[in-house]
């Protein structure tokens, strides 16, 4: 067996998102967590061989150089993990190629945890966590090395499908059996307005988000069995979603400088006229504010005062005057004109009642950042042209048009010039 390049508790790898890590294995299933890491070939090149397990999802692997920054992947390639129930410890072995010199790389999980929802399914089908086993140099020489670009602002996106990446790979055409037995092959995180804007921002990403998840209601309510009772509000919270045990201590952990929430739209969606009131919904999403501060703030005096300790006097990630130091950015909106041809499906329709509640937060705490952002549903920011995946769902291109939408607002916000 090929020695290790590192045991995966080495202080050079930087694991984006949330994970379970110890020496021998790093375990994540919410989407967009990635493992990234820099490291640097001999002549002729190096293969990089990755020993990993999964189920029903799938990797982004790339290697991109070491600067600059933005330049494109000098290699990248989607591992796809095992349809069915693998036997115990098996494992698979994919090897990614990098080039001489110093490189950059990127393990990024495109799929939720459980592409089959929250309810009766996951009585039978084991959930959709990356495991990663062993890094592996398969030929040449190669050293990990520090990763100079490492991000220093951090961003948590909390929402559903839309936030998940649900449906990004497909087209108005992809059969509704295909995405529905095989939605994980359609699904793209890394597609996603959220991962976008990190990237544009400059901030590493930690997505808590999965397809039909509402606040006080998850979608088709009436049919339980389908997503179970728990919502985004008692899932986000978790370490890995499909373990309720996995709690994340976030006090311990670098808080993010920015929150964004996007839920509401399967809360008043598809539920045959059955709604939570405005006196429901708000209670709910102002606890959720309240929570999110709460625990932040908290996080982000503790990680003030140990930076103010650093000898060299920096605070990585703060923004510059006149900007937030923290804030939670409510979005609402970001559909197509598709409510036209199905006027259940409006992801406007929750808007009214999420800025209602973002406006009575904000009414009992005047001094903190909570804020609200409508995107219009109109065709003027996603058209329904050449922009929508599967399901009704935003392609690439349909993300990257709520992204344009939505950066200059909290680069505005944020001082994030």
């Amino acid at each position: 067996m090929l020695p290790p390049l590192a045991l995966l508790t080495d202080p050079l790898l930087f694991y984006e998102g949330r994970w379970n890590v110890s020496a021998h294995s790093a375990v994540a299933d919410w989407p967009c967590s990635t493992l990234w890491f820099a490291a640097r070939a001999g002549d002729g090149g190096a293969t990089l061989l990755v020993e990993w397990s999964g189920v029903r999802l799938r990797i982004n692997a790339s290697a991109f150089p070491a600067a600059p920054a933005a330049a494109p992947a000098t290699h990248s390639a989607i591992w796809d993990g095992f349809e069915l129930e693998p036997p115990f410890g098996a494992t698979h072995r994919h090897e990614l190629p990098l080039p001489a010199g110093d490189s950059v790389v990127a393990l990024r999980k495109l799929s939720s945890a459980t592409p089959y929802s929250t309810g009766i399914a996951t009585h039978f089908f084991r959930a959709s966590r990356l495991e990663l086993r062993a890094l592996r140099p398969a030929r040449g020489t190669l050293e990990l090395t520090p990763w100079r670009g490492r991000p220093s602002r951090s961003v948590q996106l909390i929402g559903a499908s839309d936030a998940a990446g649900w449906c990004v790979d497909g087209t108005p055409a992809t059969p509704a059996l295909s995405y529905g037995a095989f939605g994980w092959k359609h699904s793209d995180c890394d597609g996603a307005a959220g991962a976008e804007l990190a990237r544009r921002l400059g901030a590493a990403v930690s997505v808590q988000a999965l397809a039909g998840a509402g606040l006080t209601q998850n979608a088709n309510a009436r049919e339980r069995w389908q997503m179970g009772e728990v919502t985004m509000a008692g899932m986000y919270t978790r370490t890995l979603q499909s373990d309720a045990a996995s709690f994340w201590d976030m006090t311990s952990h670098a808080p993010p400088q920015l929150v964004l929430i996007s839920l509401g739209g399967n809360d008043y969606n598809h539920q045959e006229g059955h709604v939570p009131s405005d006196e429901v919904f708000q209670a709910a999403y102002v606890k959720l504010l309240g929570e999110i501060f709460r625990t932040y703030r908290g996080a982000a005096a503790n990680a003030t005062s140990q930076a103010e300790r650093r000898s060299d006097g920096k605070r990585e990630g703060s923004a510059r005057a006149g900007g937030a130091e923290f804030a939670v950015v409510s979005i609402c909106g970001q559909g197509s004109p598709e409510a036209r041809l199905d006027p259940d499906n409006n992801r406007c329709r929750p808007c009214p009642h999420v800025e209602q509640s973002v406006q009575a937060f904000r009414k009992a705490n005047p001094g903190l950042h909570a804020e609200y952002i409508f995107v219009p549903c109109d065709g003027s920011v996603v058209t329904g042209e050449g922009d929508i995946g599967c399901n009704g769902h935003k392609n690439r291109r349909g993300q990257n048009e709520v992204a344009d939408f939505l950066e200059p607002r909290l680069r505005k916000l944020m001082g994030w010039d």
